[in-house]
């Protein structure tokens, strides 16, 4: 192993007061660094990005949940080899505060208005000009919000189980569980989120994932199944715990970072990124027994987004039913605009 200093693709912004220098250093992962300094400060930022599939393939954005870092597109074999298989090229980046990319300073709100000046580094670092984005859970606002910020790049959107803005899930007085519910209402609280999010970094990531009732449900399902002779979901189950123990390598903050922006309105005007988008395809996954993101914010978004498809997967997973056979690879083909397959309706 070694690394390699990529220095011709840097790009210099000069603000009044603020040298802003982007460079790109490879070591197994990959990583955008930002170095900023002005007269009080000088810091570093990171954000760590992991790819798959086809390079020079179809490009795909692709965003993970809360919790996860960008390697757990690792974790679900199906997703790199359908990624193979369609001719796709994912990236994948660590959201703020979870696995190597940086936090926010303590004294910072996280807003996704935000996220696109993070995602621009990795676009010109990687060459990008069209795209599709992607994503799961907590993911998909990000996703929903690159797609507006690029709509003249962006080709199609997939997003599977996407949570609403708080607004939403209190006007549509949807089902979430209630252990998820006080997660979501605790941690933006000043101080309060961060001793929550300190006594939760002090557990297991399956303790932390088992939090959510159909998580766990689904957790314990992988590993009877496993146990029944099925390696493969000994391997998935495995490889979400590491990754949420991943997601906690720097501590807490990716908690507290993430969360004030799930719970804010979406930074753009939802019926205008529709009309956008007009004649691209936006998939939208949902399961019904999902108690974590239930159906009702599912249905929420196909409303805020007309023209988009929602697809019914089987239950049996609840909010994991990414992991089920079938589910990520007909997601994919639907986002680039493939015929739809009869089993998922």
């Amino acid at each position: 192993m070694f690394i390699c200093y990529i220095l011709s693709t840097c790009h210099i912004v000069l603000f009044i007061n603020c040298l802003r220098l982007c460079f790109v250093i490879e070591y197994e992962y990959y990583y955008v660094l930002t170095l900023q300094c002005d007269i009080i400060y000088f810091i570093t930022i990171i954000c760590q990005y992991f790819r798959c599939g086809n390079k020079g393939g179809k490009d795909v954005y692709f965003q993970h949940g809360y919790g996860n870092t960008g390697k757990v597109i690792f974790t679900v074999p199906e997703i790199c080899h359908a990624a193979e298989k369609l001719n796709l090229h994912l990236f994948s980046p660590s959201q703020p505060g979870f696995g190597l990319s940086s936090t926010y300073p303590l004294d910072k709100v996280r807003k996704l208005s935000e996220w696109p000046s993070d995602i621009d580094l990795i676009l010109k670092q990687e060459q990008i000009n069209n795209f599709y984005v992607g994503g799961w859970s907590a993911g998909c606002v990000h996703a929903l919000t690159i797609a507006n910020a690029y709509s003249d790049r962006v080709l199609g959107i997939g997003i599977s189980t996407p949570t609403a803005p708080l607004s939403a899930e209190l006007l549509t007085n949807s089902d979430m569980a209630l252990p998820t519910k006080i997660v979501k209402y605790t941690f933006p609280i000043p101080y309060v989120g961060d001793l929550l999010g300190f006594l939760m970094s002090l557990m297991d990531g399956r303790q932390r994932m088992a939090a959510a009732p159909d998580v766990a449900a689904a957790l314990d399902k992988m590993e009877r199944l496993g146990n029944d002779g099925e390696e493969k979901w000994h391997s998935i189950l495995n490889g979400f715990v590491t990754d949420q123990n991943r997601g906690m390598i720097k501590g807490y903050r990716g908690w507290q970072d993430n969360m004030a922006i799930l719970n804010e309105d979406v930074p753009f005007d939802t019926k205008t990124l529709a009309a956008k988008m007009q004649g691209k395809k936006i998939i939208i996954t949902s399961a019904a027994d999902d108690t974590t993101n239930p159906p009702i914010m599912q249905t929420w978004w196909q409303e805020q987004l007309p023209g988009s498809e929602l697809m019914q997967c089987k239950v049996g997973f609840g909010h994991m039913h990414c992991v089920d056979t079938g589910v990520m690879t007909e997601l994919f083909r639907r986002m680039i605009g493939e015929e739809a397959n009869v089993h998922f309706q």
